[in-house]
């Protein structure tokens, strides 16, 4: 009830974003910071830690998924 729009130079000053690029810049800077990130991360200790932190609810989503795609149905 109380949200505020702000510019995107505002959003980073606030911490809702790290950083602004231009549109068409967007998928080129994906690249370069994922990259940038695949340096520092070890992908074993990563995968466990992920999966201890996010693992059961991973299940859950998942199995709410299954128990949807059942009942969800396309007629022409």
């Amino acid at each position: 009830q109380l949200a505020e729009i702000c510019s995107p130079a505002t959003a980073v000053q606030a911490g809702f974003l790290d950083e602004v690029v231009a549109p068409d810049a967007v998928g080129d800077r994906c690249v370069e910071v994922a990259t940038q990130l695949a340096g520092y991360v070890h992908p074993g200790p990563f995968r466990v830690t992920r999966t201890n932190l996010r693992g059961q609810l991973a299940e859950e989503l998942r199995e709410g998924l299954i128990a949807d795609l059942r009942l969800f149905t396309v007629e022409a």
